[in-house]
């Protein structure tokens, strides 16, 4: 896939051979609510006062269509960690004259209509130490250049998750634009190499179908370590740790 390929070359620059074999770790669908059922629930408590932050795990959403998957990585030093999320089988690769690539979903009912798409972002490695520090340099710095929308997101309210144990944020914006107004939610997760994620954008009269859309592709997010960026012999090191055996049986 094209995308693959370009993103070998992000990986490319940060001077790392990090391949594209992702193991997806699988999870239990019981450890939690599914984002969309969170989504809903936290859009309720915003419109009151005493708003309290959600924390939840993602869990994968088996009734959404799968299509292609796309990666992103962190590789600030090994061993590198992947975050892969699978897009709808009707999504679409669109490659602008100058910006980066980004994928289309086009919403049900409006299928040849361009003006009501959704649009997903990706964030290979952020140049952040912390969740706050990625979800502000992506969704503000990034979106406000011309080739992004040339606007900072607006950030609404943040819901503090998880993904396969690791710390990740969703974030809800909104994005003023001279044609009217866009909104979205940013995936941005942490692991010990980097900050890495993704942003589902689309326009405020399509909040209620594309909400429900973005949810189950960021839901869909896992997180894995690159076992072929792990050092050499720190497996062989930990098993010798820790199989328990004295000096006497090791030598047997």
């Amino acid at each position: 896939m094209r995308i693959q390929l370009s993103i070998r070359g992000m990986l490319a620059g940060v001077a790392l051979m990090c391949g594209f074999a992702v193991a997806a770790g699988a999870q239990d669908s019981g450890q939690g609510s599914s984002l969309g059922d969170l989504g809903r629930k936290t859009r309720q408590e915003h419109t009151s006062k005493d708003h309290v932050t959600a924390k939840q795990v993602l869990t994968e959403d088996s009734q959404a269509a799968r299509g292609a998957t796309w990666v992103v990585h962190a590789c600030r030093h090994v061993p590198c960690y992947s975050l892969v999320i699978a897009l709808p089988k009707n999504a679409q690769w669109s490659k602008p004259a100058s910006g980066q690539t980004y994928a289309t979903i086009p919403l049900h009912g409006h299928e040849s209509d361009p003006n009501h798409i959704i649009r997903v972002y990706a964030a290979d490695l952020l140049n952040t130490y912390t969740l706050d520090q990625g979800k502000r340099l992506f969704l503000q710095e990034w979106f406000s250049r011309p080739y992004f929308f040339g606007q900072s997101a607006k950030f609404e309210f943040d819901d503090q998750t998880t993904i396969d144990g690791n710390s990740a944020v969703i974030t809800h914006f909104t994005l003023p634009n001279k044609v009217g107004l866009y909104r979205g939610l940013g995936l941005i997760a942490w692991v010990p190499a980097g900050t890495f994620g993704f942003a589902c954008v689309f326009r405020d009269d399509d909040s209620g179908d594309a909400t429900s859309v973005c949810e189950g592709v960021l839901n869909s997010g896992r997180i894995s370590m690159m076992e072929e960026t792990k050092p050499k012999g720190q497996a062989a090191v930990d098993d010798d740790e820790d199989c328990g055996c004295s000096d006497d049986d090791s030598q047997k």
